[in-house]
């Protein structure tokens, strides 16, 4: 079965701080545990992000996603909160 739920993390950047990036550039996303503590200890990580498209996406914000992901950086999060 298809899922269009994808839940990833960031190396070295907090998920809170990367979600809330992402967000700023349009993209709704949310962090946290996402009610699966099981899968988390699974993983080895407290929280993780979470996207979640559909048939209603676009192809272009597909794209924009998958840029967005390849450009963050430690130093555009902390840009956010100063």
């Amino acid at each position: 079965a298809a899922t269009g739920i994808i839940t990833f993390n960031v190396k070295d950047i907090f998920a809170q701080d990367a979600a809330s990036y992402i967000n700023s550039q349009g993209i709704a996303v949310r962090a946290g545990n996402h009610c699966a503590k099981i899968l988390m200890d699974m993983l080895q990580t407290s929280e993780t992000i979470r996207a979640s498209l559909y048939f209603y996406n676009t192809k272009e914000e597909i794209d924009h996603f998958v840029q967005v992901i390849r450009e963050i950086t430690l130093e555009k999060c902390v840009d956010l909160f100063f």
